[in-house]
């Protein structure tokens, strides 16, 4: 059988115009990864990351990085030594060090618990050490890195959650 043949009433379409999967993003190399969800009272969640990437060449004024932990995103404009601020949210990547950089990323007095919900880090349950993942991506200098995080969830119904990344 060929493009264009007919079997039984189906058509088999020209296969020419089928594209390749897009690529895989780079792996992003988390270091520690800690969310603190309040359900109780909104605006008392927090995210910090911690991580490396590539070190990346040249001055580091205006650069952009964005960053998404479990659907909670961010960009920052980079200054000269490599920080950024937004209110209460930080971004900092560290100079160079055998080819490596490392960064830090604070969010703080954020109101973020439903976007966690895909994660299963909901406060319906009381649950203790649970094996959970949150996906992080980081994108600087137009190359997005990928991580799945393995992380331990405790909660308490109603109160308060708490995610770390997990000891490998």
């Amino acid at each position: 059988l060929g493009a264009g043949s007919s079997v039984r009433g189906i058509t088999i379409a020209p296969t020419a115009d089928i594209q390749p999967p897009p690529p895989v993003p780079p792996l992003l190399t988390v270091v520690k990864l800690d969310v603190r969800i309040n359900f109780a009272t909104p605006g008392k969640d927090s995210i910090k990351l911690f991580g490396e990437i590539p070190a990346p060449a040249g001055d580091l004024t205006g650069r952009t990085v964005l960053v998404n932990v479990g659907g909670v995103s961010r960009a920052f404009t980079l200054d000269v030594k490599g920080r950024a601020q937004d209110g209460d949210d930080t971004f900092v990547l560290g100079k160079a060090k055998n080819g490596v950089s490392k960064f830090g990323l604070a969010i703080k007095k954020e109101d973020i618990a439903g976007q966690f919900a895909d994660e299963a880090l909901t406060g319906d349950l009381t649950v203790k050490k649970a094996p959970r993942n949150v996906v992080v991506f980081l994108t600087f200098d137009g190359t997005t890195r990928l991580a799945t995080v393995a992380v331990i969830y405790s909660a308490k119904a109603g109160k308060s959650g708490a995610a770390k990344k997990a000891k490998s």
